[in-house]
C-alpha cells in the first residue's frame, strides 16, 4: 500500500524534531535485541544436539589413530630414542605433542620427538605417549614399549 504525499510529509515532520542523538540508543537497542535473540536460537539450537552432531554441522572429524606411533633406536644410556608420529586422520588436520615415560611415570621436559636414556633410566623401560588435536578434541596413543634401559 502506497503512502499519501500528506502522511509522507507527516512522517518527515516528525523525524525532523528528532535528532541523530535520540535515534542512536534507539538503533543500538534494537539491534542488541536481534543479536540477543539470534545468539539465543543458535545455543538453544545447539543445546539439544549431541556432541557428533554439533561436530558434523562444523565439520570437525575427531582425530583418529590409524596406525600407532613407535620408538625406535636403542634403549641404552646415552643412545637417542626417537618416537614417530604414526598416522592420523581428522579435520582439521591434527596437531600433535608428546610426553616421554619412565616406566609409566612422565619424565619432566621430555616432550621432544627424540629422548636420550640417562642412568635414572637404567632397568626401565621407555615409552612415549603421542597426542593428536584438533578443535574436535583430543585423543592421545602410547607406544609400545622398549626394553629395559642399559647402562652405556
Amino acid at each position: 500500500m502506497a503512502t499519501t504525499p500528506r502522511v509522507r510529509h507527516l512522517r518527515h515532520r516528525q523525524l525532523d524534531r528528532l535528532r541523530y542523538s535520540d535515534l542512536i540508543p534507539a538503533w543500538l537497542a534494537a539491534q542488541a535485541t536481534r543479536l540477543t535473540t539470534t545468539v539465543s536460537a543458535v545455543f538453544n539450537a545447539l543445546k539439544v544436539l549431541q556432541p557428533q552432531e554439533i561436530l558434523d554441522l562444523a565439520n570437525i572429524d575427531l582425530p583418529a589413530n590409524t596406525v600407532a606411533p613407535a620408538i625406535t633406536g636403542t634403549a641404552q644410556v646415552g643412545q637417542t630414542l626417537t618416537v614417530s608420529t604414526g598416522t592420523w586422520t581428522g579435520v582439521p588436520t591434527p596437531t600433535y605433542t608428546r610426553q616421554w615415560k619412565r616406566g609409566g611415570a612422565e619424565i619432566e621436559g621430555a616432550i621432544g620427538t627424540t629422548y636420550v636414556p640417562t642412568t635414572a633410566d637404567i632397568g626401565a623401560t621407555i615409552t612415549c605417549t603421542v597426542k593428536a588435536t584438533n578443535p574436535g578434541g583430543s585423543v592421545s596413543v602410547t607406544t609400545a614399549a622398549t626394553a629395559a634401559v642399559i647402562a652405556a
